[in-house]
């Protein structure tokens, strides 16, 4: 650049005078010797930002003091440099302070003062630079402080002496310097207390957020929020709000809202929560908790709130509801949610109440739930209270929750809560609530006010007091529900009473059964009915019996004097028919020809016997139990040997029917354990048209019709377009039963239609049945002939209007009467196919998918299907001698239900230990429109059923012993995913162990075969369906061979394409291909366990008790096994790894680890259990040794030549498998051949198998140095199994060490 100099103005254009001017120029553009520009050294010599000056949008970044004096540029390093820079808690100021740049890096070398801290001890003077003794500063026109680091005296300072040491030195008002010397990073003694040495402070300190001691320390009196004292503390008074030791306290006093000591020794302890390992003292006061293992009171105890296990008490009673919680924190909202700095009733809708998502030990959830009911009720009234105390108030409904917990910082400290928001609006919450939320309330679930399913509660109460409940006294129990439903009786508890015991009252809604001598159960009334009746003493005439009955037979020869020789009479007609029906067996055509011969004769003896046991039945109440001291049968064995003749008469009627060969029933369908619109429908939609296996005629289902209409609709069931032949007689029958009263009566109906289109009605005949002449809840046999006139007819079965009839085994047939009932030709064997995935494993499911969403502990059983086992134990309480129940829950299913179709439910349960007492309980949770249990019972949990919960609930008390099959029989009255039906053992005393098999979950109105196989099975009355039940379906242009095993002997030419179908499962799952749960294939990221020529049980755990699985035996030669690892693009181009390209991408090896499929030819290596100590397996994975059996024991590969048990499958890799059957050491034995060898090679590498510990073995490639053969004299590598891989994942290859971790207990099992 040029030279500046001064220039006068009359140089200047328009200049007149002879004055000196200097040129206005940039400090940018004016440089010094060295180039460097003006600003730049005018910056430098200041105070500069750090963290502004230099980035490019000078925005403040924030530094640490290493980043903020790395940040400075060499140019702008100098001795004595000051700056600023912004760090997380403000600005701070430093100066460095070394002799030399070198050790700039050094920040023992810096001075590093907050302004804050500058502001607060300067009182917000203003900064003059950095001091030396020389330094004038002046007289200072207001408060001013300088940095001084040089040692000497400080003239200009009032003769301030600086040694060894940095200080500031601050002037005020009073014309006085004062000197704070400074240590380290900016951290002041002097008038302070250092940090560093042992100091001492003349006044009070406060500390905000507490105090830490971790040596022993002494004080006279301590008061703060928070102490935590690691080692000894000895005070005379020890106040704070919370106060933590792990040794030992000595004092006199100690005050604190939660003290957590070791070992206490003190003669008053006032704290609301004390938690110690040993407390001496005289006197304890804690008003919220005390946590110790043991507690002793040699005096009174009296609590005012107790909290058992996870029952919560208000206001001294116990309530057992569905949720309860602790108020952690309380805010205010408005109409919108959003938050309100102050309480007023006006503005403030919702109150939103925080509460801790975990105790200190166990994690919490919410089971609080949107329109739940919440109260809260603190009694603090007591003897000896007198002021600013209240009885505290409240019950709410709740408007939101929240469901996962997060993080908030309430108390200076960082926890996981959740929240529920209670209402502030009329309607919503009691009027003669007094209080609003606060922190410490006690809040319990009571009630809801939309969903019936949480509004029922037990509260347990042993004093009266200002309860909800006033017309009960304690001590009392008792059962409400529905709490909340009702708008017009929201908060009115007494409402809501369902039973109760109190010491004023009692009352029992429902059932009540007593318990009898011989240990069984009947309800009070039959009790009471059945011992008057013993009581009373009738003396009858026999002779008159004997008229009476003769006056009632219809049909059979006479009830004769003693129900021991009617017996006798019924069992030896019974005992000809069956005679007669065993005669028929031997020989079919002479059967028929029995039948029509006999014909009459059987029907009459099979009428004989219902119409005895009807008359049996009717007569037996009014007989006594002798007569002139002839013994008669008792009831209660009469009604079990008529059941047993009705159940005998069935069994016959099929027999006869089955053996014979013979469907005479025109009408199909009619044992309505399906309902099939091909065979019969509902013959008017807006009626109630459904099946029920509760009530039937000889153990079959029925039809129920319900409906209200007052309009002529003919509800019932309709039987389309039945081909009938002209002029030829026939007979329609069917038994009806009448529930409720039936407007204008039952009616049969025939409609003769045209041959034309199968669907005009040409005429109608049948018959009616008034309501008045159909006995209530009685079944009754309606029939009547016709002569047809049309080829084709339509059968209705129902009732003209209103009322509700049910209809079983209707029957068309030839002839001038009603014979013995049939199926139809067209009825078939019918096996339904299992909706629950994995029924024979118990294999849970995962995501939203249908199917088993959670069992107890699994193992298998002796028939080789999966069992669950759960034990439930039920508390006792000796001091009150009761007990508190428990559940556990065998199975919880999840599954997506449809309307207008039967389900049934069944599992296979036996109980192995426990009381008869106990039992176990089917919940089908919601959306049930009726149920009905094996034994007959139906459920009143139900939308026909009455009550407002449609759970489906029944309960099975003693539980048999062996296994038995029950089921449960519903329908939904709502479409959609049901998420948690479950099966619970249930124990009311002692405990239950229970276990359960086989479940099913099938399309039908009866429980038919159990099978895993998803698909219906149907065996129509034809020859096809019998070979379809040999597995070969045939239809037009296909033959499906779906049977277990298809052997055909000899040559197969296929002149079309081979398809092999494998199953596509899940990512990261552990597969099982015993060529029973699985057969060929396809998977990603798995493990797959192939079988060994015996029957194996493996276990998988998942962080708890393993479960275990079987593994099928395979003794078959030259089965066929695909596996295929799916494509994975993250890793698509892993065949071409180099050793090039592994080393610039060192972790690409343990990328390929994670995608590779783990395949296993030993399943005892894949199993968890097979690991019992670290480096110690019962089944090595690298086998046995050589040519020993040893080394061949559970299945190996070939590939190559060469031997191993475990293969890893890359991504869009396919592994072809044959299997052998080879005698070793005169055993048979498994073996896998590779069929695409080449692919495959034995590799060297580190292997970690880890199960229930972790097992490593270093896998080599060489297989020892003798050849051509494996086996040499010597121990070594050549002995062991190879792991055969892709020659991409070999250490040799790739010159990586990855360790190869197979994980074997965080898999998922199954489908």
């Amino acid at each position: 650049m040029g030279i500046i100099r001064k220039v006068t103005e009359d140089e200047l254009v328009g200049g007149t005078q002879n004055t000196d001017i200097y040129p206005i120029t940039s400090i940018k553009a004016v440089y010094d010797e060295d180039n460097e520009a003006l600003d730049g050294i005018i910056k430098r010599k200041g105070v500069v930002n750090i963290s502004t000056n230099y980035n490019k949008d000078h925005t403040a970044e924030v530094f640490t003091l290493e980043q903020a004096i790395a940040k400075i540029p060499s140019k702008d390093r100098v001795l004595g440099f000051q700056g600023k820079y912004l760090a997380t808690d403000g600005w701070h100021t430093i100066i460095y302070t070394g002799d030399n740049i070198t050790s700039w890096s050094d920040t023992t070398k810096w001075i590093d003062l907050p302004d804050k801290i500058l502001r607060s001890i300067s009182k917000n003077a203003t900064f003059g630079g950095i001091a030396i003794p020389n330094t004038n500063p002046s007289t200072p026109d207001g408060p001013v402080f300088y940095i001084a680091t040089e040692d000497g005296t400080y003239s200009n300072f009032n003769n301030v002496v600086l040694a060894n040491e940095a200080a500031l030195l601050i002037y005020n008002s009073d014309t006085s310097w004062t000197k704070f010397t400074i240590s380290g990073k900016g951290v002041v003694s002097g008038d302070f207390i250092s940090s560093t040495q042992d100091d001492t402070a003349e006044g009070v300190i406060t500390f905000n957020k507490g105090i830490v001691a971790k040596e022993t320390s002494t004080f006279d009196t301590i008061r703060a929020n928070t102490a935590t004292i690691l080692g000894l503390l000895t005070t005379t008074n020890l106040a704070s709000s919370d106060i933590t030791n792990t040794n030992k306290i000595t004092t006199d006093s100690i005050k604190a809202e939660n003290a957590k000591v070791t070992n206490v020794e003190a003669t008053t302890v006032n704290s609301t929560t004390i938690n110690s390992t040993d407390v001496n003292t005289t006197n304890i006061n804690a008003s919220n908790k005390i946590v110790t293992k043991n507690l002793e009171v040699t005096g009174a105890a009296h609590f005012f709130e107790l909290v058992i296990d996870q029952v919560r008490s208000v206001g001294g009673r116990v309530i057992l509801s569905l949720a309860s919680c602790e108020a952690a924190h309380v805010e205010y909202l408005d109409t919108n949610l959003n938050k309100v700095s102050s309480y007023n009733a006006d503005t403030v809708k919702y109150f939103r109440v925080y509460f801790c998502a975990s105790d200190g030990n166990t994690n919490i959830t919410n089971n609080f739930a949107t329109d739940d009911l919440a109260i809260s009720m603190t009694f603090n009234i007591g003897e000896g209270s007198y002021s600013n105390v209240s009885n505290r108030y409240y019950w709410r409904a709740i408007k939101n929750c929240s469901y996962s917990a997060s993080t908030y910082s309430f108390d200076n400290y960082a926890k996981k809560y959740y929240y529920i928001d209670l209402y502030n609006t009329t309607g919503y919450y009691d009027a003669d609530s007094n209080a609003i939320p606060e922190v410490g309330d006690t809040i319990v679930q009571l009630g809801n006010i939309s969903n019936p399913e949480r509004t029922s509660a037990i509260i347990l109460s042993a004093y009266n007091d200002a309860w909800l409940d006033t017309e009960i006294l304690a001590p009392c129990i008792a059962q409400y529900k529905n709490i909340g439903i009702d708008i017009n009786n929201r908060f009115n508890l007494a409402y809501y009473r369902y039973t109760w015991f109190a010491v004023n009252s009692n009352g029992i809604t429902g059932n009540f059964k007593i318990s009898t001598g011989n240990g069984s159960t009947q309800n009070l009334t039959d009790y009471i009915d059945k011992t008057v009746t013993e009581k009373v003493n009738i003396t009858v005439d026999p002779s008159g019996i004997y008229s009476r009955v003769e006056s009632l037979e219809k049909t059979v020869g006479g009830l004769s004097t003693t129900v021991s020789e009617n017996k006798s009479s019924i069992e030896q007609r019974a005992d000809e028919i069956s005679a007669t029906v065993e005669s028929t067996k031997t020989d079919l055509d002479k059967l028929r020809q029995t039948v029509a011969t006999n014909k009459s004769s059987i029907e009459q003896r099979a009428n004989e016997i219902v119409a005895r046991v009807e008359t049996t039945e009717a007569s037996v109440g009014t007989l006594q139990e002798t007569v002139d001291g002839l013994p008669l049968k008792t009831k209660d064995s009469l009604d079990s040997w008529t059941s047993s003749i009705k159940q005998s008469a069935k069994e016959i009627s099929l027999e006869i029917s089955q053996t014979s060969d013979i469907r005479r029933n025109l009408l199909p369908g009619t044992d309505f354990t399906l309902w099939d619109e091909n065979k019969f429908e509902a013959n008017d939609k807006t009626a109630t048209t459904i099946i029920r296996t509760s009530d039937g005629v000889y153990g079959h289902n029925s039809i129920e019709v319900s409906s209200t209409s007052s309009s002529v609709i003919f509800p019932g069931i309709i039987f389309k377009k039945i081909p009938v032949s002209i002029g030829k007689e026939y007979f329609l029958s069917t038994y009806v039963k009448k529930i409720k009263t039936i407007a204008g009566g039952a009616q049969i109906t025939i409609q003769s239609i045209s041959n034309e289109d199968g669907t005009t009605v040409v005429d109608t005949k049948g018959v009616t049945y008034s309501n008045s002449s159909m006995p209530d809840n009685e079944w009754t046999l309606m029939g009547t002939s016709f002569t047809p006139t049309t080829s084709y007819i339509n059968v209705i079965i129902g009732i003209i209007s209103s009322g509700t009839l049910r209809i079983s085994l209707p029957m068309l047939e030839e002839g001038k009467e009603r014979t013995i009932w049939t199926k139809s030709d067209k009825d078939y064997y019918y096996i339904g196919g299992n909706l629950i995935p994995n029924s024979k494993t118990l294999g849970k499911v995962t995501g939203t998918n249908d199917g088993i969403i959670n069992r107890g502990t699994i193992s298998v059983d002796t028939d080789g299907n999966t069992k669950s086992t759960v034990t439930a134990t039920a508390t006792y309480d000796s001091s009150a001698g009761t007990w508190t129940p428990s559940g556990a829950f065998p199975l919880t299913l999840r599954q997506t239900f449809k309307t207008g179709v039967d389900y049934i439910l069944s599992f296979y349960i036996r109980r192995t230990s426990g009381p008869s007492t106990n039992s176990v309980s089917i919940n089908l949770v919601k959306n049930i429109l009726y149920s009905e249990l094996y034994t007959g019972s139906v459920s009143q949990f139900s939308q026909i059923g009455g009550n407002e919960v449609h759970s489906g609930y029944f309960s099975i008390a003693d539980v048999p012993t062996e296994w038995t099959r029950v089921w449960v029989h519903f329908r939904v009255y709502k479409e959609g995913q049901i998420t948690s039906m479950n099966v619970q053992a249930y124990a009311n005393t002692d405990s239950i162990t229970v276990e359960l098999k086989q479940p099913k979950l099938e399309v039908s109105a009866y429980p038919t075969e159990w099978t895993e196989a998803a698909e219906n099975y149907i065996e129509e009355y034809n020859v096809a369906n019998n070979l379809k039940r040999t597995g070969i379906d045939i239809t037009q242009g296909t033959i499906h061979l779906n049977a277990e095993n298809t052997i055909i002997d000899g040559d197969l030419h296929l002149r079309g394409v081979l398809v092999e179908n494998y199953a596509e499962r899940p990512v990261r799952s552990i597969q099982i291909c015993d060529l029973v749960q699985n057969k060929s294939i396809s998977v990603s990221r798995a493990l797959v366990v192939l079988p060994m020529i015996t029957q194996q049980t493996i276990g998988f755990s998942t962080g708890g008790t393993p479960d275990y699985y079987n593994v099928a035996a395979v003794t078959e030669a030259g089965v066929k096994l695909t596996i295929a690892a799916k494509y994975e693009n993250t890793v698509a181009k892993w065949a071409s790894a180099t050793s090039t390209l592994y080393s610039q991408y060192p972790n690409a090896m343990n990328t390929f680890h994670n995608y590779a499929t783990i395949v296993f030819a030993d399943p005892r290596i894949a199993s968890c259990t097979n690991y019992t100590s670290t480096n110690v397996a019962n089944v090595l994975p690298e086998g046995g040794g050589g040519s020993k059996v040893a080394g061949y024991e559970g299945g190996v590969f070939i590939c190559n030549g060469r031997r191993g048990r475990v293969l890893l499958l890359m991504p869009g890799q396919t592994l072809h498998l044959t299997s052998a059957i080879e005698k070793i050491n005169s055993s048979n034995h498994l073996i896998w051949y590779v069929d695409n060898g080449s692919e495959f090679e034995p590799i060297s590498k580190v292997v970690n198998f880890i199960g229930d510990y972790e097992y490593q073995h270093t896998f080599r490639s060489n297989g020892g140095s003798s050849w051509p053969n494996e086996v040499e004299s010597s121990a070594g590598s050549e002995h062991e199994d190879s792991l055969f891989a892709p020659k991409q994942l070999n250490n040799s290859f790739s010159g990586t060490t990855d360790t190869l971790d197979i994980e074997l207990s965080t898999l998922l099992y199954g489908n």
